[in-house]
């Protein structure tokens, strides 16, 4: 067998075993749960289809959590710090949104609001879920061939990226974050193998790589997108999307509903 298979089979083993790790160690504890949280239907002003004008955005500070225009997927994607592949349910979680404000009893950091969000999710959306192994069509995201083009983080902080659409500004991204990034963006699942750690900010402008004034249909996205960021990532971030049947966990929502407005 070829030597170099059999070490990217390995390693997506193993990634799949890291996904099955983190959805099984972040299942609430039993008193992991917000002391007050409002679920309402998001206002946010659509077009004639339907088509969302702003997007979503979850904020944190210690014991809060707010999340505008969010879907059951995104607070599942979110909560258990997975990607939108690994979600399987009906369409709805992926259409309804909603804005969701929560405060726990005391100081919290975002591991513990994850918790909390998982608890909430099934005593309010009463969602119940099991978990699948599968093996899914994606992307590993590597270091591309002239090497890295990033830089260091040198302020400590969270996470953080501003802009959307075309152009980011990224503070303090992991390559795990990137990966996460980059499947959000792409509609794809990305397993981060750079082996490369430390944080990095950096700007990523898609403009030169891909035309707006060209619609998209959904059924083009699927390629479009990808390549876009693959020419994007490797010129700009000295990184590369090769693609890849990448082995994980999937959450399978077996029953969800809809909460009632308070």
């Amino acid at each position: 067998m070829n030597h170099t298979v059999t070490v990217w089979r390995a390693a997506l083993v193993i990634i799949a075993a890291t996904a099955f790790t983190q959805l099984s160690a972040q299942s609430p504890a039993p008193q992991s749960a917000f002391e007050v949280a409002s679920i309402k239907p998001s206002n946010a002003p659509r077009g004639p289809q339907g088509q969302m004008f702003e997007g979503e955005d979850v904020r944190t500070s210690p014991g809060n959590l707010a999340m505008d225009n969010v879907t059951v997927a995104s607070c599942l994607k979110w909560a258990y710090k997975i990607q939108d592949p690994q979600i399987a349910g009906p369409d709805w979680i992926r259409q309804d949104r909603f804005t969701i404000v929560a405060k726990s009893g005391e100081p919290a950091g975002d591991d513990q609001l994850r918790a909390m969000l998982q608890t909430l999710l099934a005593d309010r959306f009463k969602v119940v879920s099991h978990r699948e192994s599968k093996t899914m069509p994606g992307f590993a995201l590597v270091v591309g061939k002239n090497g890295l083009k990033l830089t260091p983080s040198s302020i400590e902080g969270a996470p953080e990226v501003r802009g959307r659409l075309m152009k980011w500004v990224v503070s303090r991204y992991s390559m795990p974050d990137l990966a996460d990034f980059l499947a959000a963006n792409t509609m794809s699942l990305v397993a981060d193998m750079t082996g490369i750690k430390g944080r990095f900010d950096f700007t990523l402008d898609l403009v030169p790589y891909f035309s707006i004034d060209t619609p998209i249909r959904k059924d083009e996205a699927a390629q479009i997108l990808p390549a876009a960021f693959q020419s994007a990532i490797e010129a700009e971030l000295g990184l590369k999307l090769e693609a890849k049947k990448v082995p994980v966990e999937v959450l399978v929502i077996d029953h969800a509903e809809k909460p009632s407005e308070n």
